[in-house]
């Protein structure tokens, strides 16, 4: 859970300096491509070794990441200083997570009991988008056990309007009735 806290806070952190930088949308693609490094458990574990000098460790990611902006370089080396690097992935979420909501992106995942073809998510994405006012980026899931309609999830709101969904909804309206 600490973990978790601390991750929001890095990320929070590093978003505003990004914003105050105009770097925002730049930042979440160099963050992204960072998460490797804590995720490689070879590297991870020389770089949280405390007995591998500091400046060993600094020198090795300085090798592998020379374009890097000086301030995400920093950010990196304070993880490693204090043998946090292996919450970069929660970090790298959280911060694409407040980036987008920055720049007007919104996610949905419809979940359909046959594949969608490309007119019914452009019209599915364009109407969620005049929904939320957001630019709303698509991701689909087939599940045949809804049986027909869909389930939209955007963040933490779930849009039951399958089949399924409607017949859990009558079966609970009848036992009400029936008691």
């Amino acid at each position: 859970m600490a973990g978790v806290i601390a991750a929001k806070r890095h990320a929070q952190a590093l978003f505003e300096i990004a914003k105050e930088k105009g770097r925002v949308e730049e930042w979440k693609e160099e963050l992204g491509g960072l998460v490797g490094i804590a995720e490689d458990p070879d590297l991870l574990s020389a770089l949280e070794d405390p007995r591998i000098d500091l400046g060993e460790k600094f020198r090795i990611v300085s090798e592998g990441i020379r374009d890097l902006d000086p301030l995400l370089r920093n950010f990196l080396f304070l993880l490693i200083a204090r043998r946090r690097l292996k919450l970069l992935p929660e970090i790298a979420e959280e911060y694409r997570r407040l980036a987008d909501e920055y720049l007007g992106f919104g996610y949905a995942e419809i979940t359909t009991a046959v594949p969608l073809s490309d007119e019914e998510k452009e019209l599915i994405a364009k109407r969620l988008s005049e929904i939320f006012g957001k630019k709303i980026v698509l991701t689909t899931k087939v599940d045949p056990e809804i049986l027909g309609g869909f389930v939209a999830r955007i963040g933490d709101l779930v849009i039951d309007g399958s089949v399924k969904g409607r017949f859990e909804q009558l079966r609970e309206a009848l036992l009400k009735a029936g008691t």
